[in-house]
């Protein structure tokens, strides 16, 4: 490798992109690509299943970056892309499924969720789903740490439970448990603080 080669191998790092970006630099669209392209890539496609899919929905969110930031400033680039990735491709499997049920990585996940987390008429404004947000992060923070990870692995990750298993070194079945106990411990603390009645 060339000197030259070495040097624009350099890696911006997270505020400098974020510098570059509200200073209207495209060169930093081209960083968050290089440096979270896989990621963001590997996100959209456990929702999507579709590496195409995945791939235009990281051109979606591009161009949502640079329309974003500014004004808007993360405090953590990192998990702004990934939570905005989520949020696009999430958005894009509802319109190519919308006249079908279920089906989907994400759906089931989903699913497996609203049985704690669905209430009649639940929050319908921005800052009670903030607060909701919030409430289950509070949860999830408290967790043991072996719990935590099966949890984000689920619902974050949106990881099937046999791919859980593979990594953690548990079997399906205990997997499964683990998830179950969890989210019936998800529900507990959600009622306690009226999230659910």
């Amino acid at each position: 490798m060339l000197p030259l080669e070495k040097e624009t191998m350099k890696t911006v790092d997270e505020q400098n992109i974020i510098r570059m970006l509200t200073e209207r630099d495209e060169a930093a669209l081209g960083e968050v690509e290089r440096q979270y392209g896989p990621r963001c890539l590997k996100a959209a496609g456990r929702i999507l299943g579709e590496e195409e899919s995945a791939k235009e929905c990281l051109n979606d969110l591009l161009l949502s970056v640079w329309n974003s930031i500014p004004p808007f400033v993360p405090q953590s680039l990192e998990a702004y892309l990934l939570a905005r990735i989520r949020q696009i491709a999430i958005s894009r499997l509802r319109k190519e499924t919308a006249a079908k049920r279920g089906g989907g990585a994400l759906t089931l996940a989903l699913e497996e969720l609203e049985e704690v987390t669905a209430a009649e008429g639940g929050p319908a404004e921005e800052a009670e789903k903030q607060a909701l947000r919030e409430a289950i992060g509070r949860f999830v923070k408290a967790l043991p740490a072996p719990e935590r990870k099966l949890f984000l692995l689920r619902y974050w990750e949106l990881e099937k439970p046999e791919e859980i298993a593979r990594r953690t070194d548990l079997t399906v079945n205990s997997v499964n448990t683990k998830l179950h106990r969890i989210r019936k411990s998800l529900k507990k603390a959600l009622e306690k603080e009226g999230w659910i009645e």
